[in-house]
């Protein structure tokens, strides 16, 4: 920027020979052009006074002599409207209206806001194309001879058209999700979406040199430019961190806020409000149409447990699960001598009540519109005789149908031990007494196969098969169990760090899949369809989707 005592050397001034002429042959130039410094310093602190204060030939001039400091007076003033769509951002219509002097080097100088404007004004008469002339209404003619569509076309001429392209998308899609209410089909935002995703990928120094122009507009692009800023430099884009952290440093404040916003976000620094807040985001930005979170699965609900992606099912198959325990604790307090196969049949009786009030509860919380999955189980028992063909105390049957996402039917064998405790054997530490045929025969017919221990408590621990496998192998000192006693007992040590709760085992491992077997073997066991090997009880878990709901 040249000093306050050169302020009038034509040859780095370089304007058009009219304005060259005017300001070195009128006393009106010459005075102009020395009080250039001192417009300046007005201009930085008054930036509207560019509109207003100044002809075309003195614009031209004060481009030329800082076209910096005119760069950073028309982001200030017009940072409020910026893809705001109800008035011309001063932006565009002081190059509209002023640029007529402008010479080469100045609309170099000046080219982010050049592609600014042209891209804003390219933008809105891209809207007017896709929905309609009558939708979009004209800004008002900034002064005589400049219309919308006169101003477009000569900014085009001059504008980057990378940064031309990348405001014009900016503006269609702001523009496009305004109109949504109107009726205005989606896939027109979603095509505008795509070409600004490809635009970045292809011209990442639009974006970087556009930084702060964009974090000032951000605020009128429904949560777009945000998620979209948060997310690149989130990833790791250098050049995108560096170019927001010199934003973070800008004079004006609406320039430095989101940017602080962003990197703040971007590096975790409040980890649980990243999550929610580009959740909100995404949601805010894809799904105008309220029927689109409204399908099964969630996309964008956040991460559950299982694929069911639906929280509040999830935690009440747990807390019913628990509730169930409960009931099932006082069974055992009262009656924990009786038979382990007695005990089974009362301990599938809590689960499948508990679990038949899951559905009646989200009836009465959720949402009536939103489409969600249901879940029951319902035991059936089968003769005692059979069971002892493999020694399984449960054959878990389950069942998922939900249309067009999944469909699926497996089954799962469980063996039930209660503590020795429970049978009046004395001792500090529980401990259970594992059949070592049974353990055998089990693994044989589903390799995930589990066993429920019964505590004292009423407590119930899931183990998978193969550990009890694996301790029965290395505590007889054998190759494999087959080869070992009879029985073993295991105390409550040995098994504390991997056992887990039954609401668990239910919801995370059962139905999110991780265990079962769809196999033919496995599956006719589990349901009681072989005649020969069969469970003592049949536990049924179904999974559909609410009937009733239309997509």
């Amino acid at each position: 920027m040249p000093s306050a005592n050169e302020p009038s050397k034509q040859v780095r001034l370089s304007p058009p020979d009219e304005v060259a002429a005017w300001a070195s042959d009128t006393q009106e130039g010459r005075a102009f052009t020395a009080d250039l410094p001192k417009i300046i310093r007005e201009l930085r602190h008054t930036p509207n006074s560019l509109k207003y204060a100044y002809d075309e030939r003195g614009s031209a001039l004060i481009a030329a002599y800082d076209a910096g400091s005119v760069e950073q007076a028309l982001l200030t003033a017009s940072h409020e409207d910026l893809l705001d769509g109800r008035q011309a951002p001063l932006v565009v219509a002081w190059l509209a209206e002023q640029s007529k002097y402008f010479d080469e080097r100045v609309w170099r100088d000046l080219r982010i806001a050049v592609g600014v404007a042209a891209g804003v004004l390219a933008g809105r008469q891209a809207v007017r194309e896709i929905i309609g002339e009558s939708q979009l209404h004209r800004w008002r003619q900034y002064e005589e001879g400049h219309t919308e569509d006169l101003s477009r076309v000569r900014l085009a001429q001059v504008a980057p058209k990378s940064h031309c392209d990348l405001w014009a998308n900016l503006t269609m899609l702001v523009e496009l999700r305004r109109l949504r209410h109107r009726g205005q089909p989606a896939l027109h935002d979603t095509a505008v979406r795509s070409r600004l995703e490809q635009h970045l990928h292809e011209h990442p120094e639009a974006w970087t040199e556009a930084m702060p122009w964009l974090l000032a507009s951000s605020k009128n692009s429904h949560g777009y430019l945000e998620s979209l800023l948060v997310a690149t430099v989130a990833m790791g884009d250098s050049r995108f961190r560096k170019a927001v952290e010199s934003a973070a440093n800008h004079p004006h404040l609406a320039i430095r806020m989101p940017a602080d916003g962003v990197l703040a976000r971007a590096d975790g620094t409040a980890e649980v409000e990243l999550s929610e807040h580009l959740l909100e985001i995404v949601a805010g930005v894809l799904d105008d149409d309220r029927r689109r979170i409204q399908k099964f699965p969630q996309p964008l609900a956040e991460p559950t447990r299982t694929w069911l992606s639906y929280g509040p099912l999830e935690r009440l198959m747990e807390d019913r699960a628990a509730l169930g325990l409960d009931s099932f604790s006082e069974i055992i307090r009262m009656q924990g001598a009786a038979e382990e196969d007695v005990l089974t049949t009362r301990l599938l009786s809590c689960l499948e009540k508990e679990f038949s009030r899951i559905d009646t509860h989200l009836e009465i919380t959720a949402s009536h519109t939103a489409r969600r999955p249901e879940i029951s189980l319902a035991q059936r028992p089968v003769r005692k005789s059979d069971e002892r063909t493999i020694g399984a105390d449960i054959g878990l049957v389950v069942s998922i149908e939900l249309p067009q996402k999944l469909r699926v039917n497996f089954g799962e064998l469980i063996q039930v031990k209660k503590s020795k405790q429970l049978h009046g054997v004395t001792g500090a530490s529980e401990s259970w007494r594992i059949d070592i045929k049974q353990l055998n025969d089990i693994l044989e017919h589903s390799p995930t196969s589990a066993y429920w221990l019964i505590q004292r408590s009423g407590s119930v621990l899931c183990l998978p098969a193969k550990l009890l496998y694996a301790i029965t192998v290395a505590k007889t000192d054998v190759r494999s169990a087959t080869d070992a006693a009879k029985s073993i007992t295991v105390r409550y040590t040995e098994i504390r760090h991997a056992a887990i709760g039954l609401g668990q085992y239910l919801r995370d491992l059962l139905i999110g899949m991780w265990v079962g077997s769809r196999s033919e073997l496995t599956l006719s066991t589990a349901s009681g369809a072989n005649d020969r090997i069969r469970p003592m009880h049949i536990l049924d878990v179904a999974v559909r989707i609410q009937e009733g709901v239309n997509e």
